[in-house]
């Protein structure tokens, strides 16, 4: 049985591209995904609050990011180590009365990139550099959740998936590369709720 902690699941997770436009559809050509979460690099990594709420975030394990200057869209991932603490994590991101935002400090849009040209995030997510933090309302929110084996046949006979989720083991969380990954995680696009693109 595979079973990770959020630790080990979070060092796989960064394996997982830290940016895209493949993946998931953007709209247009120069856009990308940027990997969010887990954490790599100094600056503090962008989160997920209410409107209006200063002290209370969601910090996702796994976070990808595409922003346009008007909202952002967020695909997050979760290392689920017991049902209780899927229920605790899939409350985070319950379909709610008030809205989601995001909020992107300016040192981590300054700070470069992983790849060895060190270009900086914000030119993928912003038009020009930053004078401050970025907040952006969340138009399009995904989770997946990872389960251990155990936890995962439990819970699939138990519930009934939200719109906004997807779930996987964690023995898949290693397989990004595989196509029934690739298929499931194309599925948390937003393209995919039309029957055909025009």
């Amino acid at each position: 049985m595979t079973s990770y902690s959020d630790s080990k699941g979070k060092q796989i997770l960064l394996t997982w591209p830290e940016r895209s436009k493949k993946l998931w559809s953007v709209p247009e050509p120069t856009a990308r995904w940027v990997r969010a979460r887990p954490k790599l690099g100094l600056a503090t990594c962008p989160d997920l609050r209410s409107v209006g709420s200063t002290a209370l975030k969601t910090v996702p394990d796994g976070m990808w990011l595409l922003a346009t200057p008007e909202y952002a869209d967020v695909m997050v991932v979760e290392i689920c180590t017991s049902v209780q603490n899927l229920a605790d994590k899939r409350s985070r991101y319950a379909p709610q009365l008030h809205a989601l935002i995001v909020r992107i400090p300016r040192p981590w849009l300054l700070e470069g990139f992983a790849t060895a040209t060190k270009t900086p995030r914000w030119t993928v997510l912003a038009d020009e550099a930053p004078s401050e933090d970025l907040v952006l309302p969340v138009r399009h929110l995904r989770v997946m959740l990872f389960l251990d084996d155990v936890s995962y046949e439990t819970v699939r006979s138990a519930i009934t998936p939200a719109a906004h989720e997807f779930f996987a083991r964690h023995s898949s969380l290693a397989s990004y590369t595989a196509q029934p990954m690739q298929r499931l995680l194309r599925r948390m696009d937003a393209d995919q709720h039309w029957y055909t693109d025009s």
